[in-house]
């Protein structure tokens, strides 16, 4: 488990780490040495000491004249540096369009956009300014077309069947259907090909599922543990069940997980992607490490100089509810198995309302942990 502070105290070091990969030896933000004249220093402060800003572009309503423009206006009011938001071309408050660009072609995290990047930053080299590079297209979170649906923020989905027990049964279970449209905060952006604001399908949300687990239990009342089975491994790889089921009328849950088809905000239409699953160690990994890639790449001696920070705005996860390490880690953290509870989720109560809701404090708890 990490802490909030050691948190903060990691995703500070981004900046060392660029610095570190590049070979770089002095950091341009290094606090300078104490001064005894401060009247002095407060006229004429050190660059270490210079605001910074947030520099939007504004989707493709961009060009090198403007970018210089925008640079030798900062150093010329005594800003020291500046973050780069490549945003949609308007919020509404997501993302929007303005038609007839004369410069369609640059777009976000494509060879014309970072064209543009690398002469911002060779300019900042020479006006003696501080670049930093959001870690993706808009400022909400982390994410991009990269991101492919299992690599992106998930949720728990099931489907039921209510049988009849006292027998042994024998029935096909079939994969929970969910709405393909995002199932996030903000869903809703404008979209080119309907030329008006709406929610987007998620291909992924049609097409990538994996199965958690199989949990019967009593259809009626609030049903005590012991009454919780766990049937996963009696269900095969095509979904048909086989169970000696006691008497009574059951609930068969097939409880699997998608991804949540949360997207990155607001962007470019074409720049637009996924969100990166936050609680998954590897998810996050694979981002930051794609991010870091495609700066030296398309930078070069530029990356950990001029362009010296990856950055990090807002952290907004909404509301996933799993990840593929999350049996593992529940587990670890709160000292019993997820599975026979996930009934829970699915709106059931078991045992009482006191330990149904303890449960439900301790998923959270360990959705926050991760």
């Amino acid at each position: 488990m990490i802490s909030r502070r050691n948190f903060l105290a990691l995703t500070s070091g981004f900046p060392l780490y660029i610095h570190a990969a590049m070979g770089a030896t002095v950091a341009p933000w290094e606090m300078p040495e104490p001064v005894s004249d401060l009247a002095t220093a407060f006229a004429n402060p050190p660059n270490a000491t210079r605001p910074y800003v947030l520099w939007m572009w504004m989707g493709s309503n961009i060009s090198k004249a403007g970018i210089t423009l925008d640079l030798e206006a900062m150093k010329d009011a005594g800003i020291g540096g500046a973050t780069i938001f490549s945003l949609a071309d308007t919020l509404i408050p997501w993302s929007g369009v303005i038609l007839k660009s004369p410069t369609p072609e640059i777009v976000t995290w494509t060879e014309p956009w970072w064209e543009m990047v690398r002469h911002a930053a060779s300019e900042c080299r020479r006006l003696g300014l501080d670049l930093i590079l959001h870690n993706c297209a808009g400022y909400e979170s982390s994410g991009g077309t990269w991101i492919t649906p299992e690599l992106a923020m998930q949720e728990v989905i099931w489907s039921e069947q209510k049988l009849q027990g006292g027998r042994q049964i024998k029935t096909t279970l079939g994969k929970a259907v969910v709405d393909p449209h995002p199932h996030s905060q903000f869903p809703e952006l404008y979209i080119p090909s309907l030329g008006k604001i709406a929610a987007p399908i998620v291909e992924g949300r049609k097409t990538y599922y994996r199965d958690i687990a199989v949990i019967a239990m009593p259809s009626a009342g609030i049903p005590t543990t012991d009454l919780v089975f766990d049937l996963s491994a009696k269900m095969n790889a095509d979904g048909e069940l086989t169970w000696d089921a006691p008497e009574g009328e059951w609930s068969i849950y097939r409880f699997g997980h998608t991804t949540t088809g949360a997207m990155i905000q607001p962007a470019q239409w074409d720049a637009i992607g996924l969100e990166c699953d936050k609680m998954s160690k590897e998810a996050v990994t694979f981002h930051v490490q794609h991010v870091l890639d495609e700066i030296v790449k398309h930078l070069g001696d530029l990356a950990g100089t001029a362009l010296s920070t990856f950055y990090c705005d807002s952290y907004e996860a909404g509301d996933p509810t799993w990840t593929p390490k999350m049996a593992e880690e529940f587990r670890n953290r709160r000292g019993y198995d997820i599975l026979p509870w996930l009934p829970v989720l699915a709106g059931r109560t078991i045992g009482s309302k006191r330990v149904t809701d303890e449960f439900q404090a301790n998923i959270q708890r360990t959705i926050k942990d991760l």
